[in-house]
């Protein structure tokens, strides 16, 4: 089993050239997936560097929604959310554009249009909100169009949908038209949206299903369940 100390240490190479990234990858690549914590650290790096988390609120964090079981050091934090710039210059490049525009013009837009004013005395918390809004606020307005549709377009035996959790929504269907509704839903909500980049593309959507709105466990197996 591989630590994060070992894991953080591959980590740590100094603009390393293509074959060296290549073999440093295969290298991270097996080291995590040898360990018990690789989806906690990637799901919590790759949350904290889309929100721009430092250091020291990344460690707290870490801590904190680990419940104690992950303690990482100040430079393994840095040494993980550098790594993750490196890998993903974009979106560090798409961060400091919505500090400009917050900055200058006190405005931004999600992929909809919609805008939102920024008023207040501009702090790094206020960016970070800033960033955070941009991709929540157009997810939920992909729900909500979703919600729309489906519910104009729902065959007549099948009821509307009955809940709308920002970035998803809840149907309730007879056995039989499952998977048909489900496969529904998932056209509702693959809306084309134009990137910063004017890249065209559509958010990937994943569906459950079960006899509750719980999620499926050995104490629940009745509950939500992805489908293949």
């Amino acid at each position: 089993m591989a630590s994060c100390r070992e894991i953080s240490k591959l980590l740590e190479v100094s603009q390393p050239n293509a074959t060296q990234t290549r073999s440093r990858l295969e290298t991270l690549d097996k080291a995590i997936k040898s360990s018990d914590k690789e989806y906690k650290i990637g799901k919590m790096v790759c949350h904290a560097s889309s929100y721009r988390m430092r250091e020291r609120t990344f460690q707290l964090q870490t801590l904190k929604q680990s419940h104690g079981t992950l303690t990482l050091s100040l430079q393994e934090c840095k040494v993980f959310l550098g790594f993750f710039a490196t890998l993903f210059p974009e979106i560090i490049e798409w961060q400091d554009e919505i500090e400009f525009n917050i900055r200058t013009k006190r405005e931004l837009r999600n992929l909809f249009g919609y805008p939102r004013r920024f008023e207040r005395t501009i702090t790094d918390s206020y960016i970070r909100e800033g960033i955070s809004w941009v991709p929540q606020s157009t997810v939920g307005c992909i729900t909500h169009i979703a919600v729309n549709r489906f519910n104009k377009e729902r065959p007549r035996n099948t009821l509307p949908a009955i809940n709308n959790k920002h970035d998803s929504f809840l149907a309730l269907v007879p056995d039989g038209l499952v998977l048909d509704t489900a496969k529904h839903m998932q056209e509702c909500l693959a809306i084309s949206l134009t990137g910063r980049d004017g890249v065209n593309f559509t958010m990937k959507s994943e569906a459950q299903a079960g006899k509750n709105w719980g999620k499926f466990s050995k104490d629940n197996p009745q509950g939500m369940k992805d489908l293949a």
